[in-house]
């Protein structure tokens, strides 16, 4: 029960996340999103092991999603690592959840099965979307991973994961994550998951 209101209260959160923020609010979620306290201690050593960032880009998650107050964090000691609480949950338990069944009265979280954004990732396809959406969609991501990836002839991402990436953000919204990223000159994972 615990851990199905923390995944709802990602997915409540995680449109508004960069890549990083969300890896770390995944990683941590997964750890204690099920306990009694939904906190615990963590080395950045381990959150960049479990979330493949660097332990920079770890550190500067941690940094931002305390900033956006996702995460209540205490600092670590020489002998102990830091503490950190995960506060959006609990934040997002307080207001009624954004996705509800249409057909009837708002749900409660615990009663949410269909319409959350998880299950429209698990259920997006290619036919709901634009195919002039698809293709810009498939032009800027690729061209990114070209110019940025390890790989200069990357594949070319499939419709499912295009589908997927536009079902949690418009275009316009893809594209000005691309911009920042290219701007920030962030590489790319090696697999097109990077941007679902």
């Amino acid at each position: 029960m615990r851990m199905a209101r923390a995944f709802a209260s990602l997915a409540d959160l995680a449109p508004t996340l960069r890549e990083r923020e969300l890896r770390v609010l995944i990683a941590l979620n997964h750890k204690w999103g099920g306990s009694e306290h939904q906190s615990g201690r963590i080395l950045a050593r381990e959150i960049a092991d479990i979330t493949e960032l660097s332990r920079s880009n770890g550190r500067l998650a941690l940094a931002e999603l305390s900033a956006r107050n996702a995460l209540a964090t205490r600092q670590g000691t020489a002998t102990e690592p830091a503490a950190h609480a995960l506060t959006f949950i609990r934040a997002t338990q307080k207001r009624p959840p954004p996705y509800t069944d249409r057909t009837s009265a708002p749900a409660s979280i615990d009663s949410i099965k269909s319409d959350t954004i998880i299950d429209r990732l698990l259920t997006a396809n290619p036919k709901h979307h634009s195919p002039s959406e698809i293709e810009e969609a498939r032009r800027w991501i690729h061209g990114y991973q070209c110019k940025f990836g390890k790989e200069a002839n990357a594949r070319i991402p499939d419709d499912k994961l295009l589908a997927q990436l536009l079902t949690v953000a418009p275009i316009s919204q893809i594209i000005r994550l691309i911009q920042d990223l290219m701007a920030e000159r962030k590489e790319p994972g090696y697999q097109y998951s990077w941007a679902s």
